[in-house]
């Protein structure tokens, strides 16, 4: 049994769930009897990946570049940009995706919730729709893109096992976002300069978004009641939307952690009684932001369920 914290992932940041989640599930495609688990602990609190192997951070970072290789290869939106489709569009686009496509619709959107003006309910986690050419499909095929190169798999683990470092890039893939990172959420009024300018932007943490896009699909999406979507882990109070995710206590894997971000007392704090006899410790909640046209996420709000101390504190 190997054990290795993740010192990159912070429990409050939205981006660095998603990581983790890409993480254990690339781990999952090439090294399923490593039996990839996570569970958040110590002080500060941060996760710590168990593997049934005799492997290091370099060994890690690499098989999780191949899983990543494997799963995304070929991501292709059939020339669509944006997650502005018809619900016929969306189905063609269903029909003809390759696996590595298929494997993300489910958390793009539904043909069975309407989003009105003829458009399908798409995730809340899209917070991008063309403003400044950002365009979210465009970005997820761009991030996803195969990559084999020694510094693909140096970010990796720079996302995963060092504190977080942010760099500019010089336009290629591993330099775009998906606005999931609450440092993103710059507002000019508060800013010394134009946060727009390049000299002025803060950057992005290599490999980290390469992880979030194939962590992002364990958001899967449903039509729910009226037509309306549901998103795993995802709750609407009014016009207000908030993201929650679940801190484990006792190690779990890519599957356990997708199975509580579906559970329906995630989002409903009368029933998190029932997530601390499943080995939750945490929930984490985080808005999402919308400033003019342009959208982000607050920091998260961690909350201590009964069977785990206020967070920060050592875990046994």
């Amino acid at each position: 049994m190997t054990t290795l914290r993740l010192h990159g992932l912070a429990p409050d940041n939205f981006l660095a769930f998603l990581v983790l989640l890409g993480a254990l599930r690339a781990l999952d495609e090439v090294r399923p009897e490593w039996q990839a688990r996570a569970a958040w602990r110590g002080r500060p609190l941060q996760p710590e990946l168990e593997l049934r192997a005799d492997a290091g951070e370099a060994d890690v970072a690499r098989e999780i570049d191949e899983g990543l290789r494997r799963l995304t290869s070929g991501t292709d939106f059939g020339g669509h940009a944006d997650l502005k489709l018809s619900p016929p569009e969306f189905r063609a686009l269903a029909q003809a995706a390759p696996p590595a496509t298929a494997r993300l619709l489910p958390s793009l959107a539904s043909d069975g919730a309407s989003a009105g003006k003829d458009e399908v309910g798409r995730t809340p986690l899209c917070l991008m729709f063309g403003s400044g050419h950002q365009h979210f499909l465009d970005r997820l095929a761009a991030v996803a893109a195969t990559r084999q190169d020694p510094q693909a798999v140096e970010a990796l683990a720079g996302a995963l096992f060092a504190p977080w470092r942010y760099e500019r890039s010089a336009g290629d893939a591993d330099g775009l976002s998906f606005r999931w990172d609450p440092m993103e959420d710059r507002r000019h009024a508060y800013q010394f300069g134009d946060p727009s300018k390049g000299r002025n932007k803060i950057g992005v943490v290599p490999g980290a978004n390469r992880l979030a896009a194939l962590g992002f699909a364990a958001f899967v999406c449903a039509p729910g009641s009226g037509g309306r979507l549901q998103t795993a882990g995802v709750a609407r109070k009014g016009r207000e939307v908030e993201f929650h995710w679940p801190l484990t206590r006792v190690p779990a894997g890519s599957r356990a952690v997708a199975a509580l971000l579906a559970h329906p007392a995630l989002p409903d704090e009368t029933r998190w009684a029932e997530l601390d006899r499943l080995g939750v410790g945490w929930v984490v909640r985080c808005r999402r932001l919308q400033e003019g046209k342009y959208f982000n996420v607050s920091p998260g709000r961690i909350v201590a369920l009964d069977g785990a101390g206020p967070a920060g504190t050592d875990q046994a």
